[in-house]
């Protein structure tokens, strides 16, 4: 893998490890969240869970924009929303606001794997995706494991919303250098015209690249449909599993 596409898979590692760390944040500050507001079980347990519920709910309308807009314009937005929402979790002055900030940033973070697997496909020969995305979706585990230790600490000495707005920050300070240095392999102006050229050929196989303009729902559902009963195993096959 060339050292300039190494800077992509570090954009898309420390991107995952970020949501993975806001993510934990909650937990790790649940004890005294739950003091202060005076929280029961069931209660905490919607704080937990709640994030998860606009996350699954957007991914399938993230995965859309994400066609229509590109990785690069989906990731900046999501980041900015999940890390906003997570600076106001710190200020969060009962346990609706708390649970309000925790949906919106189930929304941003919504975005990073469908976003960050178009970024793959764009950036990488077919022959190295199996590596980007292995260290794209290490940053799941290095999220939890360095958030939990840092968010822990700054609870411990400062006091839980400290962690929250701390752990917000970092999201816009990776937000910024995507701003500033990231794009799509045909724009970028740090990547050379040799490196260029391999990409674009490479990254459809042994291909020349070529972008689609647009897509939708219900063509890849007809995709998916036709290619499974166009099987070259016969009717038998076909009848077994079209039917």
């Amino acid at each position: 893998m060339n050292f300039r596409r190494g800077w992509v898979c570090l954009f898309l590692f420390t991107l995952t490890a970020i949501n993975y760390a806001d993510r934990v944040a909650l937990s790790v500050a649940a004890t005294p969240i739950r003091e202060e507001f005076g929280l029961s079980q069931v209660q905490m347990g919607y704080a937990l869970s709640s994030f998860l519920w606009m996350y699954v709910l957007c991914l399938i309308p993230v995965g859309l924009l994400v066609d229509r807009f590109g990785g690069k314009l989906v990731n900046g937005l999501g980041i900015g929303l999940w890390s906003a929402a997570t600076v106001l979790t710190g200020f969060a002055p009962n346990f609706l606001y708390l649970l309000a900030t925790r949906v919106v940033m189930g929304m941003g973070e919504s975005t990073s794997w469908p976003a960050s697997n178009r970024i793959i496909r764009e950036w990488f020969p077919a022959s190295e995706r199996g590596l980007a995305n292995a260290i794209f979706g290490a940053g799941a585990a290095a999220g939890p494991a360095i958030g939990a230790i840092v968010i822990s600490y700054l609870v411990a000495a400062y006091g839980w919303r400290t962690g929250f707005v701390a752990a917000g920050s970092v999201g816009f300070v990776w937000l910024l250098a995507w701003v500033l240095l990231f794009d799509q392999p045909e724009r970028v102006r740090w990547l050379g015209a040799t490196e260029r050229q391999k990409i674009l050929r490479e990254r459809d196989g042994n291909r020349e690249s070529t972008i689609i303009a647009g897509s939708s729902l219900a063509y890849l559902l007809r995709q998916a449909a036709s290619g499974a009963c166009s099987s070259p195993k016969g009717p038998r096959f076909m009848a077994a599993t079209c039917c």
